[in-house]
């Protein structure tokens, strides 16, 4: 029975993804869309605005545990630009020969300390409205009851930087060159990581044929709410074991140890390698979880439902980092690693224009499970009063109109 599922799927199911990955070669070939992400990349660099950030922290003490992961990044680029004050293009490191085999050929076009600031995906980018000069009018449909949304110049811009470098997807042709991840990296990852997500996605779907809950739309729910998100998180987990973030990105690392950055990342690709081969390995898994003849099916079910969904959950998860007026985020404190953000843009511009708790803004931070899991809201002091006072009119409003009613 394996032997005849194997032979009946995995040839098939090699082919797509062998597909999927030439295609993504041969796009990323002809350069299209390319010229226009590093003109952007080429405006924000020019900008200095990595600078900026860089030279800040404007943290009180009390807040530091907060803004925690951000602290740590700046205090990373000040040691980055401390040892690279002329933006040389020089790595700092002892192994040239690691440097050279792990960098892109265009790694000496900006910065390392531009290019760190891009890997922090940070928000504030420093764009110049080149592209929509007047901002952008998302003009919501009125029978929702929703004004338009006015994006002002420069927004489009830094949000575009971000989705070419951070986006799992679109990194795969639009990286910064000198990219921690470089070209083959980001389809290596972006593929490993859809062939996981695949072998998932037949489990479910074998599970609830199984149970005889395949008919009741549960599939759709489980891709969209489950699976989806899930190779978020397989993504993560990949490249955080390709460039080694973890381990190389804290400000340990980098004052006792940042000479061995090189080796650790090289160390880090060869223990990739037999989990790249396992993941290859697993497409046999899937051939045995499938149970549903027509292999058409399950690849368009499987890339409409899990892939483009995937890239526009990825879309809507990078505008969230954008909102300027609120900022959530539940990290793992002691490793510096965020789980799920919501307004990191707000959350920027506190410590660069040096904010004061209780008066600019208002925050709280929760803790679980001692030191492991911490979740912090910080919102706008001003947006809360406004809030309230616009409530509290609405309220006086409506009583005194039922008062002289009545």
């Amino acid at each position: 029975m394996a032997k005849t599922k194997t032979r009946y799927y995995l040839g098939s199911y090699v082919a797509y993804f062998a597909v999927i990955y030439v295609g993504i070669y041969l796009f990323s070939l002809s350069k299209y869309g390319q010229e226009t992400s590093q003109m952007l990349y080429e405006n924000s660099f020019q900008s200095k605005f990595y600078q900026i950030c860089t030279a800040h922290e404007g943290l009180q003490e009390n807040n530091s545990r907060i803004f925690s992961i951000i602290s740590n990044n700046n205090k990373i680029l000040q040691r980055v630009s401390a040892s690279d004050p002329d933006s040389t293009r020089e790595t700092g490191t002892s192994n040239r020969f690691l440097d050279q085999m792990i960098q892109s050929i265009d790694a000496s076009k900006y910065s390392n300390v531009y290019r760190e600031y891009l890997h922090q995906k940070r928000t504030m980018i420093g764009c110049n409205a080149v592209l929509f000069p007047q901002g952008v009018v998302l003009r919501i449909p009125e029978c929702l009851g929703y004004p338009p949304v006015c994006l002002p110049p420069g927004f489009i811009e830094n949000f575009m930087v971000y989705i070419c470098h951070n986006h799992p997807f679109f990194s795969c042709f639009y990286y910064v060159p000198g990219s921690r991840l470089g070209a083959h990296g980001s389809r290596i990852l972006y593929i490993s990581k859809d062939i996981v997500v695949f072998v998932l996605y037949q489990f479910s779907n074998m599970l609830l044929r199984y149970y005889s809950m395949d008919n009741y739309g549960l599939n759709i729910f489980i891709n969209m709410f489950i699976i989806t998100p899930t190779a978020v998180t397989v993504g993560l987990i990949l490249q955080y074991l390709y460039t080694c973030t973890p381990l190389t990105n804290n400000i340990h690392f980098q004052n006792n140890c940042a000479k061995h950055q090189s080796t650790v990342i090289f160390c880090g690709r060869l223990a990739m390698m037999p989990f790249v081969a396992l993941i290859g390995g697993s497409l046999v898994v899937a051939c045995l979880f499938s149970s549903n003849r027509y292999i058409p099916i399950i690849l368009i079910n499987y890339f409409f439902f899990v892939q483009i969904y995937g890239i526009l959950l990825a879309v809507i998860k990078a505008g969230l980092l954008f909102v300027d007026n609120y900022y959530y985020c539940l990290s793992i404190s002691y490793s510096n690693i965020e789980l799920f953000c919501i307004g990191k843009n707000y959350a920027e511009k506190i410590i660069i224009e040096k904010q004061i708790d209780n008066i600019d803004y208002v925050s709280k931070t929760y803790s679980y499970f001692g030191i492991s899991l911490t979740h912090s809201l910080t919102h706008s002091l001003t947006h809360s009063l406004t809030h309230s006072l616009t409530h509290s009119l609405t309220h006086l409003l409506t009583h005194s109109l039922t008062h002289s009613l009545n």
